[in-house]
């Protein structure tokens, strides 16, 4: 944060300032550690810490100020007849998970792409991908297929396997969604050129090897 080197750039909207939910001593001096008035938040240029006098240029995220939300606790199982959470059997089921049918109570409800799913099946649903709002990953299909290419003309004697997958693998990945950060094509288009290169160039020798057959004695 200090203009030799300390920075800190987090986006914040400057109208969220006077927002109730911004504490005063949220941040703090990287130097003295003290606590920042929130005059000095998102300014152009650096200006000093009340304490120190270290230069300081600070930029925010909205959530750092936001107002937590609390969440339903679960309301306490009174008539012994009603049905109780499964997890929480001191607690009234408020609903039923659309995956494995246990009852579950509001804590441990958990709404997802209007689905009302429970801890677990919340977890085994990322880590087989059925939530697509939760996904973190993805496997760079295109990126693959480029890397084929790219063998095939390291190590030629091979580029017959690999030219012809390398062209496999694009086609089939097509549709398949792409980077998390990145929106590109560029490699898919270049994983296709180059494989459609390298295929052809078999599919040509191997025909000229048949019909001409230069081997051939004479």
């Amino acid at each position: 944060m200090t203009p030799e080197n300390d920075w800190s750039f987090i986006n914040w909207d400057d109208k969220q300032k006077s927002s109730g939910a911004a504490a005063t001593g949220a941040l703090a001096c990287t130097k003295c550690k003290g606590a920042l008035p929130l005059q000095l938040v998102n300014l152009l240029g650096f200006n000093q810490c009340p304490q120190c006098k270290t230069q300081l240029m600070v930029e925010v995220f909205p959530a750092l100020f936001r107002a937590t939300e609390k969440g339903s606790v679960g309301e306490a199982l009174v008539v012994d007849t009603h049905a109780s959470c499964f997890y929480h059997p001191q607690k009234q089921a408020a609903i039923v998970c659309a995956t494995c049918g246990k009852f579950v109570c509001s804590l441990c409800d958990v709404e997802m792409e209007g689905q009302h799913l429970c801890p677990p099946c919340l977890e085994s649903s990322q880590k087989q991908g059925k939530l697509k709002s939760l996904e973190n990953r993805r496997t760079l299909h295109a990126t693959i297929a480029l890397h084929l290419c790219f063998l095939s003309i390291l190590i030629f004697y091979i580029s017959f396997i690999t030219g012809p997958l390398a062209l496999f693998w694009a086609i089939k990945h097509r549709k398949t969604p792409s980077s998390l950060v990145r929106n590109t094509k560029l490699s898919w288009f270049l994983a296709v050129f180059f494989s459609s290169l390298i295929t052809l160039a078999w599919i040509v020798g191997i025909v000229f090897l048949v019909v001409v057959n230069p081997f051939k004695s004479r």
